[in-house]
């Protein structure tokens, strides 16, 4: 299970993931149950780019054509990273490195029954790009399922489809996108994408940290401001908390578990990568 989260706010990107890897195990009567490790890394940046990338419910990548039953699976973390590596030479921008995945992944990820959902997964690809003399805000969702965001967009959701979800301009936008990297900086709209396990992510986002939320309201009452956020660095500590926040809801739930472990934290500004690290 997962929790990842990216940001685009007139501040610049905020990217946040947890390091838990859920592993299907074989118990002693033969059984497959599930083992939680922590540690994994589901967070990078691009070197080559102002960019950052995160993964979520493809724990494991398997070999073009193989399925899931493929015992040569490499896991994700290993994966992409050296994906990166080796294609650095075939991309230059946010949008050519998204259709890249897009391709590659095709091979490796099965079809899956847009009904009943399974081995569903995506790709967060969050950065930079320039129009003209500015820098502006751009965001990808390469994953298989349905779009959310794209309302108008013709595409196969039983495969694997690179999605702009956050274009750097809708003037031109046919696909539906809601708002776009100029709009965000020019102060006229905010951009949070979340996947994983985020139903109580969910929730708990509507009840304390959307603006205007019930618990702010609450606390307005004794004088107090929340969430209030004055720098990029703040907005990933804030994505941080939130998912800390899921964290210790699980943790003192009956049947919770599969978030948690050191939280890794991004940060990129329309001129570099500022922040990266894990605690």
């Amino acid at each position: 299970m997962t929790l990842i989260l990216t940001e685009l706010s007139h501040f610049g990107i905020a990217m946040a993931a947890d390091t838990a890897l859920t592993s299907d195990v074989r118990k002693p009567n033969g059984t497959i149950g599930d083992r939680v490790y922590y540690g994994a890394h589901k967070l990078f940046t691009v070197p080559k780019l102002r960019a950052g990338i995160a993964y979520w419910g493809w724990g494991e990548i398997p070999q073009p054509g193989a399925g899931w039953s493929d015992k040569n699976s490499v896991l994700t973390e290993l994966w992409l990273p050296f994906f990166l590596e080796k294609n650095q030479g075939h991309y230059n921008s946010i949008s050519e490195l998204a259709q890249l995945l897009e391709n590659e992944l095709r091979k490796r990820i099965p079809e899956i029954d847009i009904v009943a959902p399974k081995a569903d997964g995506g790709i967060h690809l969050a950065g930079y790009e320039a129009i003209g003399n500015l820098f502006l805000p751009t965001f990808w969702h390469i994953h298989n399922g349905k779009s959310e965001m794209l309302s108008n967009k013709k595409l196969n959701p039983a495969i694997v489809n690179a999605n702009n979800d956050v274009p750097l301009d809708i003037t031109q936008n046919k696909e539906g996108a809601k708002i776009s990297g100029r709009l965000i900086a020019e102060k006229r709209g905010i951009a949070i994408i979340r996947n994983g396990d985020i139903e109580v992510y969910t929730i708990l986002f509507d009840l304390l940290f959307k603006p205007n939320s019930p618990f702010s309201q609450i606390v307005r009452s004794i004088d107090l401001t929340f969430p209030y956020t004055e720098s990029l660095k703040e907005r990933a500590k804030l994505l941080k908390f939130q998912i800390q926040t899921v964290v210790g809801v699980y943790q003192f739930s009956k049947k919770g578990k599969g978030i948690g472990g050191p939280i890794t934290t991004l940060t990129i500004n329309p001129e570099r990568i500022m922040t990266h690290s894990t605690e």
